[in-house]
């Protein structure tokens, strides 16, 4: 597959309603690192520091978003909530879920430039590669704009939605929180977490972990983190008690 071309750098800057000063950065946000790989004589580096750049700016943009109706008293500065639930809040928001689902509604995976093998194995299908094209943008986009945070703001609250999103009144819980306040409410004893294997290169592994309930694996997770795999086999367990698959007082 051949680098960006005029044609796709314009249809990408009409989806995303950014226009680039320098279309490399752009170009960069859709290269992967398995492409980079295979053509050394690449005129692109790969996106994986926009990434990481994205990954901050994005969570930056959620928090000035969710703290815009703060205010300055005698006391100090506040939001009118604790800052647990803002970090539930922003979580929910930079959430691999949620990017996800919002690149698909956008459609610009199609756009990735990929490997011989990840083409074969069509991963710009996968949920995390599409994650990390949204952060990808959200980086290009920041050092476009000359790291101006209105800009970014701005583009990030166009992307995903955010705004208009936040209920800061209306707390989100993650799936962790939601299981343990299941089993408190049914005098069940918390869960805990295992980790059953690590992974993959040391710079990008993959964790599964298990989630168990009373001496019972109720969920099982893989993810690119930890915290991540906790999280996705924390949803299995409550999903299965709320289905009622397992009955604690009548252990099979």
């Amino acid at each position: 597959m051949r680098e960006l071309n005029d044609i796709q750098i314009d249809a990408i800057e009409k989806k995303i309603g950014y226009r680039f000063r320098d279309k490399r950065l752009l170009t960069q946000a859709f290269v992967r690192q398995s492409y980079y790989n295979e053509n050394q004589d690449s005129s692109s580096y790969p996106n994986e520091v926009l990434e990481f750049i994205g990954d901050a700016v994005l969570s930056l943009c959620v928090v000035n978003m969710m703290t815009d109706e703060g205010r300055v008293t005698n006391r100090g500065f506040s939001v009118g909530v604790d800052e647990g639930d803002l970090t539930v809040i922003r979580s929910r928001f930079t959430d691999k879920r949620y990017l996800s689902a919002a690149e698909r509604t956008l459609d610009l995976a199609k756009y990735l430039v990929l490997s011989v093998g990840d083409m074969r194995n069509k991963v710009s299908e996968t949920r995390s590669v599409r994650e990390d094209l949204i952060e990808s943008l959200i980086g290009a986009v920041y050092l476009d704009c000359g790291r101006d945070m209105e800009v970014a703001e701005r583009f990030v609250d166009n992307l995903l939605d955010i705004n208009s999103r936040i209920v800061v009144s209306e707390v989100p819980k993650d799936d962790k929180t939601a299981l343990q306040e299941y089993l408190q409410s049914k005098k069940i004893s918390l869960p805990t977490y295992e980790v059953i294997s690590r992974e993959g290169p040391a710079n990008a592994p993959t964790f599964s972990v298990r989630c168990i309930v009373d001496g019972v694996v109720l969920g099982e997770a893989t993810a690119r983190s930890k915290k991540d795999a906790e999280k996705d086999s924390a949803r299995q367990a409550l999903a299965k008690l709320r289905a009622g698959e397992y009955n604690f007082d009548k252990k099979q």
